[in-house]
């Protein structure tokens, strides 16, 4: 318990300082977390599709187009927070056409790496066991490669995590702003 803690104070001491320092040195992190992030999905799902069963979608799945609305089901929770990089618009040059695209095309790729996690996921998985595993992109990975492999997948979303928070910290406070002015 004192460990958690301990990294706690760490992570929230960090990212202060780095917003201390300034957008550009918080943005530098985040983008770090990302590349990170999509690194990882990606090896998983390249290396998961060579282990697809496809009897696993049957019957929890009859259809590839409901497996569609599935998936993208359980997509919408990733663009929960997307509204913080709206509040940097004054900051962004040419804002009106950047923000509505940037938001837009990391949508679309958001949207198909879930599709594609999805589809591996339960192509390697089956949805009776598939549910009964408390963390299924850690445990997909250790079906895949090893072991060791689930403790990167858990510090990928750890990361996943720290980067939403310190997505908030740089929001929050311009969106705050700007309504106490208006």
């Amino acid at each position: 318990m004192i460990v958690k803690i301990a990294l706690s104070i760490l992570i929230i001491t960090l990212l202060n300082y780095f917003m201390f320092l300034g957008t550009e040195s918080i943005s530098t992190i985040l983008g770090g977390f990302a590349i990170l992030i999509i690194v990882l999905l990606i090896a998983i799902i390249g290396f998961g599709f060579g282990h697809v069963n496809t009897n696993n979608y049957h019957p929890f799945i009859t259809s590839p187009l409901i497996m569609l609305f599935v998936a993208f089901f359980f997509i919408v929770e990733t663009f929960f927070g997307w509204e913080n990089a709206t509040f940097m618009a004054e900051e962004t040059k040419d804002a009106e056409k950047v923000i509505p695209r940037a938001l837009l095309w990391s949508s679309i790729f958001v949207s198909i790496l879930g599709i594609l996690l999805a589809v591996v996921m339960l192509g390697v998985i089956p949805w009776q066991i598939l549910g009964e595993f408390q963390y299924s992109s850690a445990d997909l990975t250790s079906l895949l490669f090893n072991s060791g492999w689930a403790i990167v997948i858990k510090i990928g979303v750890a990361l996943a995590l720290i980067g939403s928070a310190a997505g908030g910290l740089v929001g929050r406070p311009k969106a705050s702003f700007g309504s106490c002015q208006g």
